[in-house]
C-alpha cells in the first residue's frame, strides 16, 4: 500500500515536539523492561513530567517505553538531544523508526493516531545584564509553602534531574539507603534509580508534603540524607573492646551502655526508654562447646522470635526481622556472638 505523507515548516519550537500518528515514522526509545509490570510503571514514572510516552510489546519478551511519534528522523533526534541534555531522559535513548513495535500497552486502550503534538519546552529566561537589579518577584520554588498544603519545589523537574545526573554512585546509594531507613524504599542499594526509587521518592514527597514527582530537588535530598543522619548521629556507633569477654565489635553508645557480666554472658543495657539493649556472648572451645552456644541462643529472650538461627561446625548465624536485629560469628577456638 501506498503512503502519502504530508510535508510541513516546523518552527525550532514545534521541531522539538512530537507530531500526531498518522504522520510519524520516528520515535525516542528510552528504555525497555522485562514484564508488564515494571514497564508500566517505568512509563508512569517518565510520563509524570514528559508528554507522548507510549509503552509497545516488541520481539524477546520485552516491552520498549518510547516517545513520539515524530514526523522525521531530524525531529526525532532534536528532541532526543534536547531532553538528553536536560537529564529528562537516560544518556543511552536512542533512535527508531518503530518498525519492531507492536500492540502498545500504555496508555490503557491507546490510540496512537489521536496523539496530538505535546507543547515544547519553556525557554530558560534571559539572565539579567551585569549590574542590573533583577525585578522582586516571588520565587515559586523557594521550598515555601504554598497556602494550599502543598510545599513548593527550591527546584523546578527539569532542574531537579539536572542536579541528581551530578551524583555519583555512592551518593545516589547513600540516598536510596536513607528512603530504605525510613521506610520507603524496599529493593537493592546500587544506586540505581528505576521504578522502585522513584516510587520511595514519591512516596517520601507525598509523607513531607511536596509534590509527588519522583524526583527528589537538591534540599529534598539533603532533608532525606539529615534525617538518616539525625538517627545515625544519635546511635553514636563506635568500635568497643570488650577485653573480658574477649570482644571487639561496634555497638551504639548512645543507646546502650556496660551493664554487667554473667559469664559466659556480658550485658549491655539500654539507656533510655528505646529498649534496645545487646548481649555479647564468648566462650573458648570446641565444636562441642559451640554447639552449646547454639543451644542456648535458642533459649535466649533478648533473641526476637522472628529470628532464624542455624549453626554448623564453625559458625553459628542469626537473621532476624522487624526492628531487632541478630548477627553471630564464631570459630572453634573463640565462639563469640552478638545480639541486639
Amino acid at each position: 500500500m501506498k503512503r502519502i505523507f504530508a510535508v510541513a515548516t516546523l518552527s525550532l519550537g514545534a521541531a522539538l515536539t512530537s507530531t500526531t500518528a498518522a504522520l510519524a515514522d520516528y520515535w525516542i526509545q528510552i528504555e525497555a523492561q522485562p514484564t508488564l509490570t515494571s514497564a508500566t510503571e517505568a512509563a508512569r514514572s517518565y510520563a509524570r513530567g514528559l508528554p507522548n510516552v507510549v509503552g509497545f510489546d516488541i520481539p524477546g519478551k520485552w516491552l520498549a517505553i518510547a516517545l513520539g511519534p515524530y514526523a522525521s528522523e531530524a525531529d526525532a533526534d532534536r528532541a532526543r538531544r534536547l531532553l538528553r541534555s536536560e537529564g529528562l531522559i537516560p544518556g543511552d535513548s536512542y533512535l527508531t523508526d518503530g518498525s519492531t513495535y507492536r500492540a502498545p500497552f500504555y496508555p490503557v486502550g491507546a490510540n496512537l493516531a489521536a496523539l496530538t503534538p505535546s507543547a515544547p519546552p519553556a525557554e530558560a529566561p534571559a539572565a539579567p545584564a551585569p549590574n542590573s537589579e533583577a525585578p522582586t518577584a516571588a520565587n515559586p520554588y523557594s521550598g515555601e509553602d504554598s497556602g494550599n498544603g502543598i510545599v513548593l519545589p527550591d527546584e523546578t523537574l527539569s532542574e531537579a534531574r539536572k542536579s541528581e545526573r551530578t551524583l555519583d554512585s555512592d551518593a545516589r546509594k547513600a540516598l536510596q539507603v536513607a528512603l530504605k531507613f525510613a521506610g520507603f524504599y524496599t529493593s537493592t542499594i546500587d544506586g540505581a534509580y528505576g521504578p522502585g526509587t522513584r516510587r520511595a521518592m514519591a512516596a517520601w514527597q507525598t509523607a513531607n508534603g511536596y509534590e509527588a514527582t519522583g524526583v527528589l530537588t537538591t534540599l529534598q535530598r539533603a532533608e532525606t540524607l539529615a534525617a538518616y543522619q539525625d538517627v545515625v548521629d544519635s546511635l553514636a556507633l563506635a568500635p568497643t573492646v570488650d577485653e573480658t569477654a574477649g570482644v571487639e565489635i561496634t555497638l551504639p553508645l548512645g543507646l546502650v551502655s556496660f551493664d554487667s557480666y554473667a559469664p559466659p554472658f556480658a550485658k549491655y543495657a539500654s539507656k533510655d526508654a528505646s529498649g534496645v539493649e545487646v548481649l555479647l556472648i564468648s566462650q573458648s572451645g570446641d565444636e562441642a562447646t559451640l554447639g552449646g552456644l547454639y543451644e542456648i541462643m535458642q533459649t535466649l529472650e533478648i533473641v526476637p522470635s522472628s529470628s532464624t538461627v542455624s549453626a554448623s561446625s564453625e559458625t553459628i548465624t542469626g537473621v532476624s526481622a522487624g526492628t531487632s536485629t541478630g548477627v553471630a560469628t564464631s570459630t572453634a577456638r573463640r565462639n563469640t556472638s552478638m545480639f541486639m
